[in-house]
C-alpha cells in the first residue's frame, strides 16, 4: 500500500504508521490498482488534481472511502443521503430512528470517515451522507434507501 498527501505533516504521520509514502510524480502507476481519494480532492476533468490525472492515465480505478466500506460490508444495508442542504441532519435522524427501532446502525455525516464505522453484519445498516465526490467514486454500492434533500 502506498500513501501520499500534499501536506508534509500528514505524510510524516503516514510514515509513522508504517505506510510507504511515494510522491505521485515518482511512483510507477502501472503497479497501482486503485487510488482512494478523499472528499477534498479535485477529480472533475476541468480542475483535476495531478494525482487523479496520473491514475486515470494509467487506467487505475479512482474510488473513495465509501467504496471500500461497501466492498467490505456487502451484507449490511445502506442508506444514502445527498443534497445541497439538510443531508447531514437527515442522515443523523435516520440513524437515530434505526437505533430507536432496535437495529444496529452506524452513521457517517458531517465529514465523518465511513471507514471509522464499526463493521456490521447482515442485520446492520450504514447511513451515509454522500457528497458529490463520494457519489461519483462509489461504484459497487446498492443503496437500500436513497434520500435526496434540499435541492
Amino acid at each position: 500500500m502506498l500513501a501520499w498527501d500534499d501536506r508534509p505533516p500528514y505524510r510524516t504521520a503516514a510514515e509513522d504508521a508504517g505506510l510507504t509514502v511515494v510522491s505521485p510524480e515518482a511512483g510507477d502507476w502501472r503497479e497501482v490498482t486503485s487510488l482512494v481519494i478523499g472528499d477534498g480532492i479535485a477529480w472533475q476533468p476541468a480542475a483535476c488534481h495531478p494525482v487523479v490525472a496520473r491514475a486515470r492515465e494509467a487506467r487505475c480505478e479512482v474510488i473513495c472511502d465509501t467504496e471500500l466500506l461497501a466492498r467490505t460490508q456487502r451484507e449490511a444495508g445502506f442508506f444514502g443521503v445527498a443534497g445541497t442542504t439538510g443531508a447531514a441532519p437527515t442522515a443523523a435522524m435516520l440513524g437515530h430512528i434505526l437505533a430507536l427501532t432496535g437495529r444496529d446502525a452506524e452513521v457517517a455525516c458531517d465529514g465523518a470517515a465511513p471507514l471509522g464505522l464499526y463493521p456490521l453484519g447482515a442485520e446492520g445498516f450504514y447511513v451515509l451522507e454522500m457528497s458529490p465526490t463520494r457519489l461519483a467514486h462509489t461504484v459497487s454500492i446498492t443503496f437500500d434507501v436513497a434520500v435526496l434533500v434540499g435541492i
